[in-house]
């Protein structure tokens, strides 16, 4: 059985065709640098460091709702929101917007403040 192929070893080097070619080039011109990685690597660093803030700011909220009496129940009336999606929140889990954690702050008589230092 006889292969048909685009390309031929010459002297232990591999000749490639004009098309496989531009395709080389493309991969390696959309391929990220050593800089692009690092920008990606701070993002999710960055990322990271607001969520666990984020979830420290829920569990202040979730502390003064349990201090106050307020039941999830209770929160899932005056918010609006889905018990499981408060809960979710109030573990860490999840990535609540700004006017979620207000929102919830008000629902227990709170308000969230944020500085910028």
């Amino acid at each position: 059985m006889k292969r048909n192929i685009n390309s031929r070893r010459i002297k232990g080097k591999l000749s490639l065709t004009e098309a496989q070619r531009r395709k080389v080039e493309q991969v390696q011109q959309s391929a990220p640098d050593a800089s692009d990685i690092r920008q990606a690597q701070d993002a999710a660093r960055l990322n990271d460091s607001i969520k666990a803030k984020l979830a420290d700011v829920m569990q202040l909220l979730k502390a003064a709702r349990e201090t106050d009496g307020v039941s999830l129940r209770e929160l899932e009336e005056r918010t609006g929101m889905s018990r499981g999606s408060l809960s979710r929140l109030e573990n860490g889990q999840g990535n609540p917007t700004i006017a979620t954690l207000q929102r919830i702050a008000e629902a227990i008589g709170r308000e969230v403040l944020i500085t910028v230092k």
